[in-house]
């Protein structure tokens, strides 16, 4: 199921710089901002591709996890050789 999603943005941008000498030159750019158009598709995935993302969240998770414990093995490995 697509569904089509709109939306306007408005970006202004303004740089007041005063010249307090007459002695400068000054030049000025002005450009009218007309609002964006941005388009969205949402799409609806499967559920075997949202099992799949889940299951490999849980993954780097218990890696990650199992990395910092064998860093802290490590560690009170040698503490414990040193003292």
């Amino acid at each position: 199921m697509n569904t089509l999603l709109t939306s306007f943005q408005l970006i202004k941008l303004s740089n007041h710089n005063e010249v307090r000498s007459n002695n400068y030159g000054n030049v000025q750019f002005r450009q009218d901002i007309t609002p964006k158009t941005v388009t969205y598709w949402q799409t609806k995935e499967d559920t075997l591709h949202f099992q799949v993302q889940i299951c490999a969240v849980i993954e780097g998770v218990f890696t990650v996890s199992s990395m910092i414990e064998a860093c802290v093995y490590k560690v009170m490995r040698m503490l414990l050789k040193v003292s």
